[in-house]
């Protein structure tokens, strides 16, 4: 026994929607990837069949940029036993630390430690979308 659903009942969908994801980090580098969607809603008429076909334009993207990360001041810290008890406590310059990192990375400016940072960054996104509906047929649905 076969029983049609009403009129307008089905639908079907596509949308536009991001995720967001970490594909790989390694060292210095990270690569994050979003991705798009295209939604769109069509009615079917109880029953038929149709074939949707969705066709996409994407244009892609990329570019490089530069910007740098500024540091004044000290760094702090305190050493406990395992009574919780002060054992010593200490301050540092913040560029004792960062002094670590390779000298292209790093400019001094009015006692400020900057920290370069470049990246590149690659996208793709939808352009346009076309919906193409073939084959509407009337099914007929038979009551055994």
């Amino acid at each position: 026994m076969s029983i049609p659903l009403p009129n307008g009942i089905l639908e079907a969908g596509i949308g536009i929607s991001k995720s967001f994801t970490i594909n790989h980090t390694k060292g210095n580098s990270e690569e994050k990837q979003v991705e798009w969607d295209v939604e769109d809603s069509i009615q079917v008429p109880g029953k038929s069949t149709i074939t949707v076909e969705i066709k996409t334009k994407e244009k892609q993207s990329e570019f490089e940029f530069q910007t740098r990360v500024g540091f004044k001041g000290n760094v702090g810290g305190t050493f406990y036993n395992k009574n919780q008890q002060i054992i010593r406590t200490f301050t540092i310059p913040i560029s004792s630390i960062i002094n670590d990192l390779p000298d292209d990375m790093i400019v001094t400016e009015d006692n400020i430690i900057y920290i370069k940072i470049k990246g590149r960054i690659k996208y793709k996104y939808d352009i346009e979308h076309d919906i193409v509906i073939n084959n509407l047929k009337q099914s007929v649905c038979a009551i055994l």
